[in-house]
């Protein structure tokens, strides 16, 4: 099953922590994290494809059809760093 980073700007201009969705396409992720209560209707969600393995070996292994919140990781830039 394919892996996906979810980046969410929300309509004031700041980010959501890093997310990733374990499902079947970009845009099931994309519709995933848009069902999520904090997410409004004007925010801006966008996804980018992973590599199992590199998923697995940042963030651990994520079962099928969940989304987690990396509470642990910020954005810089466009990629995801520990936070410090």
């Amino acid at each position: 099953m394919p892996a996906f980073l979810v980046k969410v700007t929300f309509a004031n201009g700041s980010l959501a922590r890093p997310i990733t969705v374990a499902c079947k396409d970009e845009a099931t992720a994309v519709d995933m994290v848009k069902q999520l209560s904090f997410i409004d209707q004007g925010d801006k969600v966008e996804a980018k494809g992973l590599r199992r393995d590199v998923m697995k070996a940042a963030f651990g292994d994520q079962p099928e059809g969940t989304i987690v919140t990396r509470v642990d990781w910020i954005w810089e830039g466009d990629e995801p760093e520990p936070v410090q």
